[in-house]
């Protein structure tokens, strides 16, 4: 028999959210998980962002591209329609498990059921949208 080792890292990105920081925060997620002797799977949880103005729509899409382009293994959005449009643009782009929900009671439900206790997991977005709740209750379970 192999011992189970849970080996979750939670990195929790919600204290604000801007294009920028979702953009780096991805690439980190990515290197952080190419890096490792037995690499694990990627988790990102992204929320939209706001105050974006007309650029909003290019900088949702913006975001989808780089999931995909980063290859992150499982991708769940929350929020309104420009989070959908982040998943419907990774997934467009090659992403394989993509998942859309409309708040953070969908994703603690989801997560309940589903603890990805082997991955390295990315929250970020909007502080209004309690994804960082999210990511300290995952954390806390570990």
């Amino acid at each position: 028999m192999i011992p189970l080792t849970l080996r979750l890292t939670v990195v929790d990105d919600t204290a604000s959210a801007s294009p920028e920081s979702v953009h780096a925060a991805l690439g980190t997620l990515a290197h952080i998980a190419a890096w490792e002797t037995r690499p694990r799977p990627t988790l990102a949880v992204l929320g939209e962002i706001t105050g974006l103005g007309s650029a909003a729509a290019t900088v949702h899409r913006e975001i989808g591209e780089r999931v995909a382009r980063h290859r992150i293994d499982r991708l769940v959005t929350v929020g309104g329609p420009h989070a959908e449009l982040i998943s419907e643009t990774a997934h467009r782009g090659g992403a394989k498990d993509v998942t859309h929900l409309p708040d953070r009671e969908h994703l603690f439900t989801l997560l309940r059921e589903n603890v990805p206790f082997t991955c390295v997991a990315l929250f970020t977005g909007q502080r209004d949208l309690g994804l960082g709740d999210v990511a300290r209750a995952l954390r806390a379970v570990v």
